[in-house]
């Protein structure tokens, strides 16, 4: 891990430890209303669909591994989607994600700014 994986890791950490309704760790997502904002060098993204297909990492909850694959899509653009896609479906042959889940992942997100980038991430 480099220092500044360790910093943003920190980082990540105290956002976490310091928020008082309910959150997702990937981008800070969360239940409301739709919209997003940067507050301290962290993105808050609020959600309409809820706090769906989670898991947890460190003790915190975060986005699970399709939402989060599409997400960085959406955010770095389609070869770090092409990239993160590939290694969650590589990884999804034990736990049963395929791309039809990317598909669904990717369907939710119809309006969500960079969602244009995703769709050949996903076929």
């Amino acid at each position: 891990m480099t220092r500044y994986d360790e910093k943003a890791a920190a980082r990540d950490l105290a956002v976490h430890l310091t928020m008082q309704i309910e959150h997702l760790m990937s981008h800070t997502t969360r239940e409301g209303v739709g919209g997003s904002r940067a507050e301290r060098g962290v993105k808050h993204h609020l959600t309409r669909l809820g706090l769906l297909n989670t898991v947890g990492v460190n003790g915190m909850t975060v986005t699970g591994p399709g939402h989060t694959a599409v997400d960085l899509g959406r955010e770095h653009g389609f070869d770090t989607g092409v990239i993160a896609c590939d290694h969650v479906l590589h990884a999804g042959r034990k736990s049963g994600l395929v791309k039809d889940d990317l598909r669904a992942v990717a369907a939710t997100m119809c309006c969500w700014p960079g969602i244009t980038a995703t769709p050949g991430v996903v076929n």
